[in-house]
């Protein structure tokens, strides 16, 4: 997709399975604490918000380590699922919204991930997996927003 032929270590990532996660430091008071209110629905709900966050708000700077590998051989019941996400999305990103700086609230990039028919098809085709990940920028929130419509 973005014309890379090496194998890399690590990949910028925008759709990520709960199971592991890992934040840096500064950006935690941005991302966490998990929102409950859908709890009833399904569990992966607050994965969904926490995604939607770091892609609004750290865009280009979640990355995948892929040496890792994590499997959960046992499940428990839990309320889980993907059948609300269409419908928690607009709610979810409407939340992001109202906390981000008032100079960032009409951001083109809240609309298009509202538009977004699927999530899933919005993080599989995101111009985010072709940003070099060679060069790191320190963690900053809403870096991607800056000279940006």
């Amino acid at each position: 997709m973005c014309g890379i032929n090496e194998p890399p270590t690590v990949v910028p990532v925008m759709w990520f399975d709960a199971l592991v996660n890992a934040f840096h430091h500064k950006a935690i008071k941005h991302i966490l604490p998990y929102p409950t209110q859908y709890d009833k629905d399904s569990w992966w709900i607050s994965q969904l918000h926490v995604m939607c966050s770091v892609e609004l708000i750290f865009r280009g700077q979640a990355l995948e380590y892929v040496a890792i590998t994590a499997s959960n051989r046992q499940h428990r019941a839990y309320p889980r699922g993907r059948k609300m996400f269409p419908a928690r999305v607009p709610s979810i990103i409407e939340d992001i919204q109202n906390k981000v700086p008032a100079a960032y609230q009409n951001h083109t990039l809240f609309k298009e991930l509202l538009k977004s028919s699927s999530l899933k098809m919005y993080s599989e085709t995101t111009t985010i997996y072709c940003m070099n990940t060679t060069h790191r920028h320190p963690i900053v929130p809403y870096l991607h927003f800056d000279g940006q419509s």
